[in-house]
């Protein structure tokens, strides 16, 4: 998954209201464990396992903090006519080592 800053252009592309402070979601990889989870481009991530997080920064602080193989809450808001509170569970990708 591509994370990134949201932008005043960004706000106005995925409709973001301006009360929402988080990381929005600029790709999502096929098969990997957002893709899954059912994480789409556009939706601004704005929890971690229930810690608030405003930025991609503060995003990156918090799931660097996780030990792996962890499963990750995510609060997540969507712009736009769909937009409100939703929760996902992404689970980690299997490790290859052994």
């Amino acid at each position: 998954v591509n994370v990134e800053d949201l932008t005043p252009a960004t706000r106005r592309q995925f409709q973001i209201p301006d009360t929402v402070q988080g990381a929005l979601i600029d790709a999502v990889t096929p098969g990997g464990p957002a893709y899954n989870a059912t994480l789409q481009p556009g939706m601004v991530i704005t929890e971690v396992n229930r810690v608030p997080v405003a930025s991609y920064a503060a995003l990156t602080a918090e799931l660097q903090k996780l030990p792996p193989n962890q499963d990750v809450l995510l609060r997540v808001v969507q712009g736009g006519a769909a937009g409100g509170a939703l929760f996902f569970v992404v689970h980690p990708a299997p490790s290859n080592s052994k």
